[in-house]
Parts: structure tokens; sequence; C-alpha cells
């Protein structure tokens, strides 16, 4: 007897070494975004921030496509930082000047990209926005509460918005695949019933998306999470956030369905270091904190800081690998 339901995911292969990304969205796009470039992936992660509703997604598509800067008349100011209320809270700053040079570096490094990447990566959050004097915001900024307005929006708004935007995103970019999800986490402030209408409205909408741009694929994060694990175990104490296990069940399911056999041989793996990897694969790169390995043109090596000595083998040499490491202790004994 089969006591679980399983996500049947298909294999599409299309994220090769050589791929960029840009990843825009909720937490599970921040996720998706870090382990990319932990694998040292080129690409960009939530260019203004962590954003929860499709509108405000789309705003920060559209204005970096446009290019258009952001101005001082565009923050504002709230418990001695300046805000955008189209950014998370990570562009706030003490001064205008450092809020805006954190907010524009972005635009411009995003829009360069954006004609040259392979995979685009979009995860809705909620349906439920917040507007304030008419326009959605993307985050409050903790502004008091009755300066804002709340809405839903439904499932014709976000198809009309994302049409036409997917439209002027594929006249940049013609080859580039779009992947779609939803975020598995929950929104319970209204209560269970509305969460569920609002995880519909998006999974309605994205499924319109689907049918009609032959480029987008749906990822089914918020099914694994809800329908395949299934069970409180899988999340954090809040009972609403994925554990991090469940994290890293959801990356391996978006690994194995997107990465082609080419990439899982030859992805570079860093643990806890900052490296810049060119012309390279199926390395191993441990190093410590502080210090950056530079790595071109290697192919299956163990690259790694041992006791101040620098070592480089390959990988499956394990027999010299632990060879090199006596040769080390002995000459560090001769030394001390």
């Amino acid at each position: 007897m089969q006591l679980q339901t399983t996500i049947d995911i298909p294999k599409i292969s299309m994220i090769s070494p050589k791929s960029s990304f840009l990843l825009f969205g909720s937490c599970f796009a921040e996720n998706i975004g870090k382990n990319l470039l932990d694998l040292n992936f080129a690409g960009e992660k939530n260019p203004f921030g962590i954003l929860f509703n499709p509108t405000s997604i789309s705003c920060a598509l559209r204005r970096i496509i446009s290019g258009k800067l952001f101005e001082e008349n565009e923050l504002i100011e709230h418990n001695g930082l300046w805000h955008s209320m189209l950014h998370h809270g990570d562009f706030s700053a003490y001064s205008k000047e450092i809020a805006l040079e954190k907010i524009n570096s972005r635009i411009i490094s995003t829009k360069d990209m954006l004609p040259k990447i392979d995979f685009l990566v979009i995860t809705f959050g909620s349906a439920q926005v917040y507007l304030q004097n008419g326009n959605i915001v993307a985050n409050c900024h903790k502004l008091p509460e009755n300066m804002f307005d709340r809405k839903m929006l439904n499932i014709s708004e976000i198809f009309d918005d994302y049409q036409n935007l997917f439209e002027k995103i594929f006249d940049i970019n013609p080859n580039l695949k779009v992947i779609l999800s939803v975020s598995p986490i929950r929104y319970l402030r209204d209560g269970a019933h509305q969460n569920s209408i609002n995880k519909a409205t998006l999974l309605l909408a994205v499924e319109q998306l689907t049918q009609t741009f032959k480029n987008i694929i749906y990822f089914p994060a918020y099914e694994i999470l809800l329908d395949e694990l299934r069970d409180y175990r899988f999340f954090a104490e809040d009972m609403i956030h994925p554990s991090a296990f469940a994290e890293k069940i959801i990356w391996q399911k978006f690994s194995e369905c997107f990465f082609t056999e080419d990439t899982k041989k030859h992805i570079n793996a860093a643990f806890k270091c900052q490296t810049k990897i060119y012309n390279s694969g199926n390395n191993l790169i441990v190093m410590p904190k502080g210090q950056i390995a530079v790595i071109d043109g290697l192919d299956g090596f163990l690259v790694a800081n041992y006791n101040n000595v620098l070592l480089i083998c390959k990988k499956e040499d394990e027999k010299k690998i632990r060879q090199f490491v006596s040769d080390v202790e002995e000459i560090n004994k001769k030394f001390v």
C-alpha cells in the first residue's frame, strides 16, 4: 500500500552548466536562486528583493525593461529609513542617496542581463495585495495599517498583466524559458478558506499562462509540499513555512527536473567560500572564510586550503589525496 501521493514531474532538462538565470518572487525563488549561485551558475535573484504578489513582480520587471531609474520623489521616509514602496526592505537605507544607489545599480545590471539569460523563474506568493492611494505596493515597511487598502487580485487581472508582460519579454529574448511556480507558504491571516481561494487564483492564472505561451513551464513546488510531503514534519516551527529538509527535497526535485545530465555531472560545488569560476566543471572547492578562489580551465579537481597549504588534485585520486595530506602534516612537523 502506498501511503504518499507522488507528484509526477516530467524531466525537461533545459539547464546546462553554462545557463544563466534571473529569479523573481517569494522565498521559494530566493532559495532556488541561492542554490544556483552556490553552484556557480551565472545569474541574479530578486533585484527588487523578495516580492509576493504578481503585480509587484510585474512592475519590477517592467521597470527593468524600461531602464527608468528611481528618483528621490519615489522614496518615503519612515522610522529613520528611506524606503521604496516597490522594493523589499533590503533596499531601505538611512540616506536617500544610499537607497537610490542600491536600487538603481540593480536595475542597470539586470536590464543588461535580460536579453542574454537562458531562463527566468517567477514564484507567486499571494494574490492578496495592499494599495496606497490606489497603487499596489510591494512592501508596507511597517507603516500604519490604516494607510493601506487590501484587495484580492482576480485571475483575469493576473493573466492580462502577464500576457502583455511576456510578449514584451519574449520580444527582447525570444529563446528565453520561463519557469512559473506558486509558493507553498500559506497565508492564514484571513483563515484557511481564504488562503485556498488565494492559492487557487494564482494556480489558475498560471495555468492560463502555460497554455498561452509555449516557452512557459510550471514547476509544482506548491503541490510537492502540500500533497506529496503533506506532513507537519516538513514544516518549520511556525507550521507555515517549509522546513530546511523540505526545501532540500523541493530543490532536489527542481534540479532533477531541469538539469541536463551534463549539468549534473559538471556542476561545481563550493563550500562556504567565495569563488569565481570560468570554463570549469565538476570541481569541489573548499577555502577558508575570507579567501576567494579564482579558477579557470579545471575539470574534476579538488581545490582546498589545508593548514595554509593549497591542495589541487584530481577528485578521483583518493589515495593520492590521503598521501598529499600526510605529506603536508610531515612538512608541518619539521617547521613546528
